[in-house]
């Protein structure tokens, strides 16, 4: 399988030489390139014509660039939190709790509640 991926990869390879290649015979004549500031010295078309693609494949990338850059960071952020989350629960789960009475627990450093209690007498009833 390796062998054959191989393979594959060096026929595209070969396919896109000769492409280019031909591409590059065909479009062997000279011209002058006119931009927004200036000229350009007469220059074989095919490296125009490749120079243009380039520069149109930058500007296509670089949105895309700031899109991936921002969605990142977004990522680490959110990574970041569930960490610090992650480490919160397990300290929670952790959390040693405190015994008051038989078989009444309450979390540690809770208020508990009075121990004689107000009889019903006392509270007017």
């Amino acid at each position: 399988m390796r062998i054959l991926r191989r393979l594959l990869w060096v026929a595209v390879f070969v396919v896109l030489l000769v492409i280019g290649w031909n591409f590059r015979i065909a479009n062997d004549i000279t011209v002058r390139f006119d931009y927004l500031i200036g000229h350009s010295e007469a220059q074989p078309l095919w490296k125009v014509v490749l120079g243009t693609f380039l520069a149109g494949a930058v500007c296509a990338s670089l949105p895309l660039l700031w899109l991936l850059a921002r969605s990142g960071l977004l990522a680490r952020r959110y990574r970041k939190t569930v960490a610090r989350l992650e480490t919160e629960v397990h300290e929670l789960r952790t959390l040693p709790l405190g015994v008051e009475g038989p078989g009444r627990a309450i979390a540690a450093g809770s208020e508990a509640p009075p121990a004689g209690g107000a009889s019903r007498a006392a509270r007017g009833g």
